[in-house]
């Protein structure tokens, strides 16, 4: 399939985000004329938007919780309510949501009663904390320059530097009870790196392209990686690299899950604007575009996977409101091949 015919029959069919989305970013709307007026509103009649802008008060974020949502109502966390309203297009000029950035910035004492102690031993190791967590959100907000978001990239391109130079994998982790745990000033990249450096473009220098793409190729060429943990006292924590383990699957053997882990992190790495440096990671984008062409056909497969329509930190593509009926999973997982194919040619 043909990435313009992609887009015109995306646009012709799908949801207000989705449409709003190609609009913005694969065909360079810009937000502040008519028709993008009029498609935002519709965007923020998107039920799980409006549910989530809700939260948003004039006082401050109304939810309890950080990083991980609770069960009961209260208990949200401000990571998943913003990540949605990010997928879904939401425009940040509510005053609301940039009161709910400025104390993201600032630091609030209640994020710190839910990851402090273990977020800050992750930042403090070079894994993606807490700290790490608001520099990306912030990034994606529009607040690229903070001087929080600054610091964290310095780190993050600390860890890929590190990356680079891992000639095997017994340099960084060790057993401990049976288990692999990291080494002791071991930096390692997970999600939030990625993350991170895809939403925020300040740092992608020519030297600093380089230095991501050799260590990216590094990690490839040491991996699938196995789980490591993070050994805090006598305590074993679970990083975010997990989402880091293997790069360049077999797309093939691949389940709606791992589709949907592989979607994202390509995503990333394509708007990093490293996925044409790295030969494994152009493999994998080809291999998108022959699926495509040959028509898709496990993407008709896909049934509701939790993975997909289940919002938390680490989880939630669907951008449709509902999954019941096949074609509009179908054209979910369209938009983030669009996603892939677009932002992997033009970084």
């Amino acid at each position: 399939m043909e990435l313009n015919r992609l887009i015109e029959d995306l646009l012709s069919q799908t949801c207000p985000p989705i449409r709003y989305r190609i609009k913005k970013e694969i065909l360079g709307g810009d937000p502040n004329l008519g028709e993008m007026k009029k498609l935002q509103r519709e965007v923020l009649k998107d039920p799980l938007v409006s549910r989530n802008i809700g939260l948003f008060r004039p006082e401050g974020f109304s939810g309890s919780h950080f990083h991980s949502q609770g069960a009961k109502s209260g208990e949200e966390a401000l990571e998943v309510a913003l990540r949605i309203l990010f997928e879904k297009g939401v425009e940040f000029h509510i005053p609301e949501l940039q009161k709910a950035l400025s104390h993201l910035e600032e630091g609030p004492p209640f994020y710190d009663k839910e990851i402090h102690r273990i977020g800050g031993f992750l930042d403090k190791s070079g894994l993606g904390g807490s700290s790490l967590i608001r520099a990306y959100l912030l990034s994606r907000g529009g607040r690229e320059s903070s001087p929080l978001v600054k610091e964290e990239i310095r780190k993050v391109l600390e860890t890929f530097r590190f990356l680079k130079g891992v000639k095997d994998l017994g340099e960084v982790c060790q057993e401990y009870r049976g288990k692999l745990v990291f080494k002791p000033g071991a930096l390692w990249p997970g999600i939030y790196h990625f993350r991170l450096l895809a939403f925020n473009p300040s740092w992608a220098s020519s030297e600093n392209l380089e230095l991501v793409s050799q260590a990216i190729e590094n990690l490839i060429d040491l991996g699938p990686s196995p789980f490591i943990y993070l050994k805090v006292g006598s305590q074993l924590v679970a990083p975010p690299t997990v989402f880091a383990l293997e790069l360049t699957p077999d797309l093939e053997d691949l389940e709606e899950q791992e589709w949907g882990q592989w979607f994202e992190r390509m995503e990333l790495l394509s708007r990093m604007g490293i996925v044409s440096l790295v030969p494994a990671l152009e493999e994998q984008r080809e291999r998108l575009s022959r699926i495509l062409q040959e028509g898709y056909p496990a993407f008709k497969e896909f049934k509701s996977n939790r993975f997909w329509t289940y919002w938390s930190a680490y989880s939630g593509l669907a951008l449709e409101p509902s999954w019941a009926f096949q074609e509009a999973r179908t054209r979910d997982v369209l938009f983030r091949s669009l996603l892939v194919l677009h932002y992997s040619r033009t970084r």
